[in-house]
């Protein structure tokens, strides 16, 4: 059975020109006039988008960069379609045990330096030892470079009754020197799924409302401002967030 290319359930390979490796190299070997050039870039980008060369979700490799080059590719990054992103695919997201509750939030810390509500990171280690609490991480050479909180949702902000088909999310940060490189996507799609399997019909959350780059990355995940705000200990004002379906 032909593969299904990203983005196109149940398209056909057929419906896509591949490039043998024998059209790969009289283009490679071409004149490097622009049309040539031109030609040589369409040949490329075409046979990427092949089913020999399908981006993945992160659970396999994606397919080699030329026909006969046998070097692993990292997956593409979801959160920018097209593009590589070499640090998404050396991290592995997963479930944190309670052991690891330490250097998630210690992530938080470090993806927080300035934050005016330190005592949050307490909050954050308290949270993750609630039972029914899923704390998810990114992880790099051995080193926990992500973190996420999913929650079960409750009334009055979390202070209340559990309300049945909702989910919280906390705690999203990804350390300095890991960010801009889809782990904070990958993080979000993995907390996302787990709150689909839990049968979440709602899953809300607070932002910063000078945090333009993750209201940004909500907003591409299907979440909406609610129009709530409030400050938080720091005084800084907080927007409220929620996915629905």
């Amino acid at each position: 059975m032909a593969a299904s290319l990203p983005g196109r359930p149940g398209a056909d390979s057929r419906e896509h020109a591949l490039v043998s490796a024998s059209d790969w190299s009289a283009v490679r070997n071409a004149p490097t006039e622009r049309k040539q050039g031109l030609a040589h870039r369409e040949a490329y980008f075409r046979w990427r988008r092949s089913p020999e060369a399908v981006a993945c979700d992160g659970s396999q490799t994606r397919g080699t960069s030329r026909p006969g080059d046998t070097r692993p590719r990292p997956p593409l990054c979801e959160s920018r379609p097209g593009r590589c992103c070499k640090t998404a695919a050396m991290s592995n997201v997963r479930r944190a045990g309670m052991e690891e509750i330490g250097a998630a939030v210690t992530v938080w810390q470090a993806a927080n330096p300035d934050s005016m509500v330190p005592e949050h990171a307490d909050s954050l280690r308290g949270w993750a030892r609630d039972p029914d609490a899923l704390l998810l991480v990114a992880e790099s050479n051995g080193r926990v470079v992500g973190m996420v909180l999913l929650l079960p949702g409750r009334d009055q902000d979390g202070a209340g009754d559990l309300v049945p088909g909702l989910c919280h999310l906390t705690g999203l940060a990804v350390r300095p020197d890991s960010q801009r490189s889809g782990i904070g996507s990958a993080l979000l799609d993995t907390a996302l799924r787990e709150a689909a399997d839990r049968e979440a019909t709602h899953v809300t959350l607070w932002t910063a409302e000078d945090n333009v780059a993750a209201q940004r990355l909500f907003g591409s995940r299907g979440f909406a401002p609610t129009g709530r705000s409030a400050r938080d200990a720091g005084r800084t004002v907080m927007l409220h967030f929620e996915r629905s379906g």
